[in-house]
């Protein structure tokens, strides 16, 4: 792992170290939480899954919907497949132009997959009461992670300066 790298990645999931940190636990954890990276995980592929699922089915019959559930399930892992390829040749042309050169490839990734996440919520507001909880629920935590990175950010600069 490069330097930057190392340092880079501090608060990836930044809320749940605010809690820690509030709680007066140790709020320094690594990255390589497994529990953190596997709700993120899950959290996506479910809010990714509801909206391209709520755009092919929103005509559908229930009969219809539950033959399209495993393509759908396909179609899901296939649009982040394209997704990931093309945040990979984003980052190469960002490199090549010498932009964010000091951001490890890890925090783009991320960057860029919580934003098309984010994206897919958005689509979901307007749908039904449940793909909207969902969605909002997402939108939420995004935020509170945000907030919660700048906080973190703040108390560690207070630490450092006194």
């Amino acid at each position: 792992m490069r330097s930057a790298e190392r340092g880079a990645a501090e608060f990836y999931f930044a809320l749940p170290r605010l809690v820690a940190h509030l709680r007066g636990a140790n709020s320094d954890r690594t990255e390589n939480n497994w529990i953190e990276a596997n709700i993120a995980g899950a959290a996506v592929m479910l809010v990714s899954f509801l909206a391209i699922s709520s755009f092919l089915w929103s005509a559908s019959t229930l009969s219809m919907q539950i033959i399209l559930l495993l393509p759908t399930v396909v179609i899901t892992w296939l649009v982040w497949l394209l997704v990931l390829y093309v945040d990979a040749q984003l980052i190469k042309v960002l490199r090549a132009v010498g932009l964010l050169r000091g951001v490890p490839n890890a925090r783009l990734q991320s960057l860029f997959i919580s934003t098309i996440t984010t994206v897919f919520a958005c689509y979901l507001l307007n749908r039904e009461p449940f793909l909207g909880t969902v969605a909002a629920v997402w939108i939420v935590a995004v935020f509170a992670n945000l907030l919660a990175t700048v906080v973190l950010a703040f108390l560690r600069h207070r630490h450092n300066a006194g």
